[in-house]
């Protein structure tokens, strides 16, 4: 009807719905969205309605892992340990163990097990059949090599014994193993030993034997409850037994002679006896006069005698030539005189004595008195030979010859002096301390008429002189390391070497030496370098070297004092160790024109000067040198022969020489050269070419050095030609 409709829309949307899920599930698995038992793994789905009545579609992604079970059949002996559990099984059987596998589904593990009971069987190492109950094993597997089961053997090591075997006369073997050896058995011809009568021997002797042996021995063997050796064997029956000590104090001892045997026998066995007789004791000390004077009165003796010895029987006394026993020989105690002669010529040696007793042994060892009879005192000694120098720990020998008619010598030595060993003979050994400082050794003669003036030596402490010079780098040492210092030889006598530096330098290593190497610090100036020769008594007197950083004194400038007015000289000085750099100074007349800072100079004049000076001084980072002047220094106007269209600058010095002649001259260079040959003669005054060389010369300046020191003195030419130009000097040879 055209007009207004309005219609209107209410809309409700519901969706539909999914849902997924992923289960995982040991060999099956039943949805509860469908109940539906699934055995495989896949994606499952189902299709319904969702509560708003719309499509849900329900998936499951399903992975099925299955259970596993394993068996083994295992057989083994006496007993197995499963490893499946840990279980040790004895018996057999079928055993089963549950768990989970990799995947975490059930796991059967099954068992099958055998076990065999193993047997013991014994060491059978004879091959006899017969084992020993003493060494078995046990096996599952029968008799291993070497076993039996039988384990009644009683000597394993001998195939002959065993239980029931026959008994064996004479191989020392229980055959039946029924515990004795050889029964039944009767020994014919048994082993017989004669060891010899006992003996008596002296102390200090050996003893002889002579066994012998019989029957059916072969062989014997001697022994001793001593502890003496048998020589050349015991196995010897005429052997030579050798006491010990021991066996003498022991006073006797047993020897026992020992035949061999063969079973049923047993050896033959025969002792003796050696007995000890000792000898008599040594004498005591001999009473009685060592030193006598003139002892010629009428009438006079003297006794001699010593304590009576136990065991000694009689005494046998000696006496020097011109002594005469008068009584007592046999005894303890003898009296004596002197012969008149004798006494004068002068009686010296030793009064012994010995004891003995009345077997055959003899004496012991003799006691002795040494004598001296004189007439008169001895004279002054001899010079004492020996050194005069000593330090603290050294031994020394002194002696002097021996002095008629002394009976012994008294010395005297110097406070912390000890004289070792004898003291009183015409040799001594001294030994120096701490203590000694020097002093007096002396010695007089002695005898009982007297003692002699005192002979005398001086010895002092042996203090070493100052090492030889050191020889090493005295200047320019800034800031240098490993510089060695030596001295030119070893100090005799020296056992080692004290060195000292000043502050500033350091030691590499030793310092007791003969040689050092330093380091010199950026800070060191200068200082002394000393050295000292050591030995028992200390240091000795030092060696001193002066060391300065900064460089030496330059040495006297090369370079002649007549220079040629407009031409360049040249001045040079020797190069200075440790120098990295050399001032130069010119007076006002010449003009310096290259070289500063090294050690050559070229210089040059421009009008003619007179008295002019140049110096020079070196230096490095530690200081400078002393000033080197060269004075007097003049310049003329030179003299040259020949035409020339440019100067060659010809210059030649130094002029007088008397060594070395430097010739220089410039090549200027043009458009038709750069390099040109010179000729260079040098002529006496009758114009003879005493030298000559011909030679390149190169653009510029060229020098050339010319050795004239075999030319006699005089006026000569140097003439000088390259391409057409020459010019000539006169050079003065002195």
């Amino acid at each position: 009807a055209g007009c207004t409709d309005v219609q209107t829309l209410v809309l409700t949307i519901n969706n539909s719905t999914s849902s997924s899920v992923s289960i995982t599930a040991c060999d099956s698995y039943t949805w509860s969205a469908n109940n539906v038992t699934y055995t495989a793994s896949g994606t499952y789905s189902v299709t319904g309605l969702n509560a708003a009545g719309c499509t849900d579609v329900q998936t499951l992604v399903l992975t099925i892992n299955n259970s596993t079970s394993s068996s083994v059949s295992i057989t083994a002996c006496d007993s197995y340990t499963w490893s499946a559990n840990n279980v040790t099984y004895t018996t057999s059987g079928t055993y089963s163990v549950t768990g989970l596998n990799a995947a975490g589904c059930t796991d059967v593990q099954t068992l099958i097990l055998t076990i065999n009971n193993s047997i013991i069987y014994f060491a059978d190492a004879d091959g006899d059949t017969y084992g020993n109950p003493l060494v078995t094993i046990s096996s599952c597997n029968g008799a291993p090599s070497g076993y039996v089961t039988n384990n009644t053997d009683c000597n394993d090591a001998s195939a002959s014994a065993f239980p029931s075997n026959p008994e064996i006369c004479g191989d020392g073997i229980d055959n039946n193993c029924n515990g004795t050896i050889d029964e039944g058995c009767i020994c014919i011809n048994a082993p017989v030993a004669l060891a010899g009568n006992d003996q008596t021997v002296c102390v200090g002797s050996t003893v002889t034997l002579s066994g012998t042996i019989s029957g059916s021995a072969t062989n014997a063997t001697w022994s001793s409850n001593g502890s003496g050796t048998f020589s050349p064997s015991a196995a010897a029956l005429n052997a030579t037994y050798v006491p010990s000590p021991a066996d003498y104090v022991a006073g006797s001892i047993t020897l026992t002679l020992t035949t061999n045997a063969v079973l049923p026998c047993t050896p033959g066995v025969d002792q003796l006896i050696i007995n000890f007789t000792s000898l008599p004791s040594n004498p005591g000390t001999i009473s009685g006069l060592a030193v006598l004077c003139n002892p010629t009165t009428p009438g006079y003796f003297t006794t001699y005698s010593i304590a009576p010895v136990s065991g000694a029987t009689t005494y046998t006394w000696s006496v020097p030539s011109g002594v005469n026993i008068i009584s007592g020989q046999g005894t303890n105690s003898i009296n004596v005189n002197f012969t008149t002669l004798a006494v004068h010529n002068g009686i010296g040696g030793s009064i012994t004595v010995q004891a003995n007793n009345s077997n055959a042994c003899g004496g012991g060892i003799p006691s002795s008195l040494p004598i001296s009879v004189q007439s008169s005192a001895p004279v002054t000694p001899g010079s004492i030979s020996g050194p005069d120098k000593a330090c603290n720990g050294d031994i020394a020998t002194y002696s002097i010859s021996i002095v008629a008619r002394a009976s012994s010598y008294i010395w005297t030595i110097p406070t912390g002096a000890t004289i070792l060993g004898s003291a009183n003979s015409n040799i001594i050994n001294v030994k120096y301390n701490a203590g000694f400082t020097g002093g007096i050794v002396s010695v007089s003669s002695t005898n009982g008429c007297g003692t002699s003036s005192v002979r005398t030596r001086l010895v002092t402490t042996n203090i070493l002189p100052a090492p030889t010079p050191i020889i090493g780098l005295t200047f320019g040492v800034c800031s240098m390391s490993n510089v060695p210092y030596t001295i030119t030889s070893p100090t005799s006598g020296a056992t080692s070497y004290i060195w000292t530096v000043p502050a500033g330098v350091t030691i590499q290593g030793s310092n007791t030496g003969t040689s050092i190497v330093v380091d010199f610090n950026p800070s060191f100036v200068g200082g002394s370098i000393t050295v000292a020769a050591i030995n028992n008594c200390g240091a000795g007197s030092a060696r001193s070297l002066t060391v300065i950083s900064a460089p030496a004194f330059p040495s006297p400038i090369s370079g002649s004092t007549s220079i040629c007015n407009t031409v360049n000289s040249i001045f040079s000085i020797p190069t200075i160790t440790g120098a990295n750099n050399y001032t130069w100074t010119a007076t006002r007349g010449l003009i310096i024109v290259s070289g500063q800072g090294t050690k050559t100079l070229t210089v040059k004049s421009t009008v003619p000067v007179t008295s002019q000076m140049i110096t020079v001084n070196a230096s490095n980072a530690c200081g400078t040198s002393s000033t080197r002047i060269l004075s007097a220094i003049s310049s003329t106007n030179c003299p040259r022969i020949g035409e020339e269209t440019k100067s060659l600058n010809l210059i030649a010095y130094p002029n007088p020489v008397s060594d070395k002649l430097n010739v220089v001259f410039n090549n200027e260079p043009d458009q038709n050269y750069t390099v040109r040959l010179y000729t260079l003669n040098l002529m006496d005054a009758t114009g003879r070419i005493i030298s000559s060389e011909t030679n390149m010369a190169t653009s510029g300046n060229n020098q050339v050095e010319m050795n004239v020191s075999g030319l006699a003195s005089g006026i000569y030419v140097l003439h000088f030609k390259i391409g057409d130009h020459t010019e000539q000097i006169r050079i003065n040879v002195e």
